[in-house]
């Protein structure tokens, strides 16, 4: 808390003392815009800067441990630090090896501080922000696992986060969404083991969502989780709260929290901030 709030601007982080109440941050504008939904009971005030030095961005994080927020581009396969009031950018880590679709998801694993990177083309990567100089390395590719209801399918993996979101967390486990079955998975981190928890329902009927969307999870502390997905459909883009364990009959209940406002296209990731 003390990093954070002490920090400069070149740091691009929070003061946590001057937060009132959880923050959602996303993509608009293909990329090129960072959105700000400053109330997440009403998703459709939005606010954006544009993103600084022509960068497009994928996918954001937020990272509990030096409370930052960084965004990672397909484009050039780099993750960058955002800061969250002018959109400013600065290169951390970028590799060769990287993903090759803009349908990205990205989270920090609070147990190890590191985070993930997924993609709809099962890519499975890793940033290593403590490592010196810090790097992305590639690890197995994902695949649902044998004996899973979903064992063959391609998996179609646009978003991830991780529970526990609080520095040093003492567990945690990692939760994506898959916009081609339209199902709520487990990740096994570097094994790229998905194993199904079910098929998303609103108000008992199933969600058909695509792959533009984010999720991520909001925890106060350890135990605390609160799933956030913003999550595309034929009716427009929306947010939604999600249950992360199935019901008695197989199935993740979602409740809708609102429309998203249309002002910077359709909107891609999530990073919620406390």
């Amino acid at each position: 808390l003390l990093r954070a709030v002490a920090c400069t601007a070149v740091c691009f982080g929070f003061s946590q003392a001057a937060v009132a109440a959880p923050t959602g941050y996303s993509l608009g504008d293909n990329g090129r815009t960072l959105v700000t939904m400053s109330d997440l009971a009403n998703p459709s005030a939005v606010s954006g800067v544009s993103v600084g030095g022509g960068v497009t961005l994928n996918a954001l994080a937020y990272r509990p441990m030096t409370a930052q927020l960084y965004g990672y581009s397909n484009v050039n396969n780099t993750v960058y630090l955002v800061d969250p009031n002018t959109g400013a950018v600065n290169s951390v880590a970028s590799t060769a090896d990287g993903t090759s679709v803009a349908e990205i998801g990205f989270d920090f694993n609070n147990q190890v501080d590191a985070a993930r990177i997924v993609s709809s083309a099962e890519d499975n990567l890793v940033f290593f922000p403590n490592n010196s100089p810090p790097n992305i390395a590639r690890f197995t590719n994902l695949f649902y696992g044998a004996g899973d209801p979903n064992a063959g399918q391609n998996p179609s993996v646009f978003a991830n986060a991780y529970t526990n979101a609080v520095p040093n967390a003492s567990s945690t486990q990692q939760f994506v969404l898959d916009g081609e079955w339209d199902i709520l998975a487990m990740l096994d981190n570097n094994a790229g083991t998905l194993t199904t928890v079910g098929e998303v329902f609103v108000g008992g009927v199933p969600l058909d969502f695509s792959n533009t969307g984010g999720f991520d999870i909001l925890s106060m502390s350890e135990g605390d989780n609160t799933a956030y997905a913003l999550l595309t459909t034929v009716t427009g883009t929306g947010l939604y709260n999600i249950d992360l364990m199935a019901d008695g009959a197989g199935n993740v209940n979602a409740s809708f929290l609102g429309a998203v406002g249309p002002d910077f296209g359709v909107l891609d990731g999530l990073a919620v901030a406390p």
